[in-house]
């Protein structure tokens, strides 16, 4: 993660393309799930349509310090909800 501060990629919805940007936001952040409490990366996914950010689609994504870099809480936010998905259990 420390070679590639921000991931650009289009994304079809199925009606239109949008531009969709990831970056790190924190490298070690604390994070509590069902399946436990973790170290976790904090990644920042934001949306973009004909270049101006979407301010009410938004994207949170927290992956486990670990060897496998287990994603443990992906937050969203959307127009229409916000959600929050969190690992339930790890083997």
């Amino acid at each position: 993660m420390d070679k590639t501060p921000e991931v650009r990629s289009l994304v079809y919805d199925g009606h239109k393309l949008y531009d969709v940007r990831a970056k790190l936001a924190a490298a070690t952040e604390k994070v509590s799930v069902p399946a436990g409490d973790y170290t976790a990366s904090k990644i920042g996914i934001r949306v973009f349509d004909d270049g101006v950010e979407m301010k009410d689609a938004s994207f949170t994504l927290y992956f486990a310090n670990n060897a496998a870099r287990t994603p443990v809480l992906l937050e969203a936010v959307m127009p229409f909800a916000a959600a929050r998905v969190e690992l339930l259990k790890a083997k």
